[in-house]
């Protein structure tokens, strides 16, 4: 199930040491995996029923993000949709997308094990940017179009060029991810070609 992937999934990144932030944008708190933790003062929490297990409750706050960023793409059944980035965020994106039907649902990521995951949440196609060129590859599976609706959940300032080159005209552009560095294109690739 996607619920048992997600969880794989996290497991990896736990195993793997790479650090997460709770309470906030860039800003990190000790905890989450802790027995105990100290909540910032204003903090809003909500208790999680006994009902639902740890390894799943710890789902809720990225899949709501997920979900969130699905809505404002507001998918319809005749999209293509192409979600960037397979971390918990975008597979909980693929997953959401899923279930709005759109015509195609690509995930892009750099890690083929990823996509494999991204499989199983729902996508249709699956392509790494380090094996081929993800926008001829788009606007080929198009038809020349390119994608309606472009999620952007990697944080690398080169994913939010390449989406703006994906988009069809007047296609929708949603940034989730963080990113470490400052993001910068050349605004033109959208001006009259892809603007009425």
């Amino acid at each position: 199930s996607i619920v048992h992937a997600l969880h794989r999934y996290l497991i990896i990144l736990l195993i793997l040491g790479i650090p997460h932030y709770v309470y906030g944008f860039k800003q990190y708190s000790q905890g989450a995996m802790a027995t105990y933790m100290k909540y910032p003062k204003g903090a809003i929490n909500h208790k999680v029923p006994k009902s639902i297990p740890a390894w799943q409750a710890a789902f809720i706050e990225p899949l709501a993000c997920s979900v969130h960023a699905v809505e404002l793409g507001s998918v319809g059944f005749r999209d293509t949709v192409v979600v960037a980035g397979c971390g918990p965020l975008g597979l909980g994106m693929v997953a959401a997308a899923r279930l709005k039907s759109p015509a195609t649902l690509i995930a892009l990521d750099l890690f083929d094990w990823k996509l494999e995951v991204a499989k199983k949440c729902g996508a249709d196609v699956v392509l790494n940017p380090s094996h081929c060129d993800v926008v001829e590859e788009v606007h080929s599976l198009t038809g020349g179009y390119g994608c309606d609706i472009y999620i952007e959940a990697t944080g690398h300032p080169q994913s939010v060029k390449q989406g703006l080159l994906m988009l069809c005209k007047m296609g929708t552009m949603v940034e989730y991810g963080v990113f470490g560095q400052e993001a910068t294109v050349d605004w033109t690739i959208i001006s009259d070609a892809k603007v009425q």
